[in-house]
């Protein structure tokens, strides 16, 4: 994964233009772009990790292709490789996945190489893995989402000094964020919120953790979604954001 930060004005690469809308002031509708966390790419890029073989350079020559890329990453997509999967890293850079429509009819077995991936197995140290609609994303134990959320509470956060001077450390993901997601890469992330909203249950094992976790102390799950109700789609999605509200309006 790559973190990228908003910035204001106009800066080479992806502008971003926003579009007017009811109740924006004039600072809403500035263009910004992305830059990118130079800070990450040098963590994830390091040798136990991903390398720094999957980044396109500033002249922006392509990445170099799975089989001339270095780091424990690349290492363990080589065995894959050679086990017979098919590997997609177009437009990866610190991560590749495998996806069960690309593999070959009388390659290895995906399902099973799909449930020890469910259950963390035969994945090497250093490195982890999410599964999700019949992929598996593999990449740095730094990174995924919950990784990625925690890097920016304390980039920007803990990083920052309260008026007195202070850095105030109570502040994390569990005491103050909250989450909306769908899917089951979300669910660690999800977990380590102080709550998360499902505008909808997009498979079994979804519904198996919001029905474990049901009036449990250990994460707050809650799916907006009411088919009788005819809250669904984007009415779900709305009503996630209406929750999301009310729990910051407490705060102020």
């Amino acid at each position: 994964r790559r973190k990228w930060r908003k910035v204001e004005g106009l800066v080479k690469g992806l502008v971003v233009r926003p579009m007017s809308y009811r109740g924006c002031s004039d600072v809403d509708l500035i263009p910004f772009s992305l830059r990118e966390d130079i800070e990450w790419r040098k963590r994830i890029s390091k040798s136990n990790a991903a390398g720094g073989d999957g980044f396109s350079d500033e002249n922006g020559e392509t990445a170099l292709p799975i089989h001339a890329r270095n780091g424990k990453l690349w290492d363990f997509a080589y065995t894959l490789v050679d086990r017979g999967f098919q590997l997609d890293s177009r437009g990866y850079a610190a991560s590749f996945r495998v996806n069960r429509k690309h593999q070959h009819k009388n390659g290895p077995n995906f399902d099973k190489f799909l449930d020890k991936c469910t259950r963390k197995e035969g994945i090497p140290n250093g490195l982890d893995c999410s599964t999700n609609l019949g992929c598996v994303d593999i990449y740095p134990a730094m990174s995924g989402k919950k990784n990625g959320c925690e890097y920016l509470v304390r980039k920007f956060l803990h990083g920052a000094a309260s008026d007195d001077g202070k850095v105030d450390e109570r502040v994390t993901l569990k005491s103050r964020a909250f989450c909306m997601c769908d899917d089951d890469n979300d669910i660690e992330m999800a977990l380590a919120c102080r709550a998360a909203f499902l505008p909808g249950v997009t498979s079994e094992s979804v519904r198996r953790v919001v029905e474990e976790l049901h009036d449990s102390d250990v994460a707050r799950l809650v799916v907006t979604e009411d088919v009788r109700k005819g809250i669904i789609e984007t009415g779900a999605t709305e009503a996630a954001l209406d929750l999301v509200l009310m729990e910051v309006r407490k705060e102020i």
